[in-house]
């Protein structure tokens, strides 16, 4: 049975959470065109904005400490299509330990 975007763009977001917790951001180039713009409200900026690009979602990644333990939960999804544009919205939370 073939995906609805919905899945698809929610199996996404889980593909990058993963990439996030094993810290493996080489899949990211997999994973993300190279144009795509994201807001991470917990980001820093930057004078030109990269903070949204793909180099800002490395270095989102990059930014936080890898953890023996680290959990995650998606809530609130919402995905919203309009012609070839999709726009997703998340929650979500993370916990990460040492321990």
């Amino acid at each position: 049975m073939k995906m609805s975007t919905e899945d698809h763009v929610f199996q996404s977001l889980s593909d990058f959470m993963n990439v996030w917790k094993t810290k493996d951001v080489n899949k990211l180039t997999e994973m993300v065109d190279s144009d795509v713009r994201a807001y991470f409200s917990t980001c820093g900026s930057t004078p030109d904005c990269s903070q949204h690009s793909l180099y800002g979602v490395r270095h989102f990644i990059d930014a936080i400490p890898q953890t023996q333990d680290f959990n995650f939960e998606i809530t609130n999804f919402i995905c919203r299509k309009n012609n070839n544009l999709i726009r997703q919205y998340a929650e979500v939370a993370c916990i990460a330990s040492d321990n």
